[in-house]
């Protein structure tokens, strides 16, 4: 195994999953939250200092949203299926957080990291109606 000193550092990619709402009002100044969980991957840029690896700065790479039901959306599919006045954001559901849903390792390269990500992005199916996502009015 590698020795490290301070000074090193390093990039590593990690996948996490939260449950959000993507708060948007509609054309017709309807406001509605859309539920869903949203899965991303991050590049991660550390500092190794006093035997311990730091966080300097974090930068999402890519992102999808997954329905209750499990169909993947993105951005572009809410504009789609709504007419979309203004989008506020997101905002936590404080349906948890979690990691590894995708098997990204610290030792997985850039072109690995994105992969798996990709593969397991595809895994699920693409939203095909209005009707499939989980709106609360």
């Amino acid at each position: 195994m590698k020795e490290y000193k301070d000074g090193d550092e390093r990039t590593i990619y990690e996948d996490e999953s939260f449950g959000i709402i993507l708060d948007v009002e509609l054309k017709d100044g309807t406001y509605i939250g859309i539920h869903c969980r949203k899965h991303f991957i991050n590049e991660v840029y550390e500092d190794f200092y006093d035997g311990e690896w730091e966080r300097q700065e974090v930068d999402e790479v890519d992102y999808f949203y997954l329905t209750r039901d499990e169909k993947r959306f993105n951005d572009e599919d809410v504009s789609k299926f709504f007419d979309l006045d203004n989008y506020f954001g997101q905002y936590d559901d404080s349906n948890g957080w979690s990691d590894d849903y995708c098997g990204i390792n610290e030792t997985d390269d850039h072109e690995k990291s994105l992969e798996k990500f990709k593969n397991y992005k595809l895994k699920f199916e693409k939203v095909t109606s209005k009707d499939q996502f989980d709106i609360e009015k």
